[in-house]
């Protein structure tokens, strides 16, 4: 039996409907953010509560900021936020790497973590007073 190109082996497949290429097709799955595990850091004079957050790559997250404070502060973690799919970016600063909230301010930001790493995040207005925090992301 004489063996057929593969070239045309495949191209008869085809024709018939009964070969389907699947490879290096990305088919996004839709997000369920209702599921999304919702992660709670505070912050006051002059600390995030907790100061640290450990994190699962590819699970969907709701960070929820509360202000718990007197003063303004803001949660100011550029290389976190260029590394996790934001849901929902007006959330953020205009230049996409920072959150800030009046006193008394809540605000809810969901993202998926996108790449491994250790991220660090500050209050730029008061990261001299040890207003730090590190985000792990696993």
């Amino acid at each position: 039996m004489k063996a057929l190109p593969i070239a045309a082996l495949t191209g008869a497949l085809i024709a018939t409907g009964a070969f389907v290429v699947a490879r290096h097709v990305n088919i996004a799955t839709p997000v369920d953010w209702s599921s999304a595990q919702r992660v709670e850091m505070r912050m006051i004079e002059y600390e995030f509560l907790p100061n640290q957050l450990r994190l699962r790559r590819g699970l969907p997250y709701q960070l929820h900021l509360v202000n718990a404070g007197k003063e303004g502060h803001d949660f100011t973690a550029p290389d976190f936020f260029s590394s996790v799919q934001v849901k929902n970016k007006d959330s953020l600063s205009e230049s996409g790497n920072s959150v800030f909230l009046p006193p008394e301010q809540t605000t809810d930001i969901y993202f998926i973590p996108q790449n491994a790493g250790l991220f660090a995040s500050r209050c730029a207005d008061h990261d001299w007073a040890g207003m730090t925090a590190t985000i792990v992301i696993d």
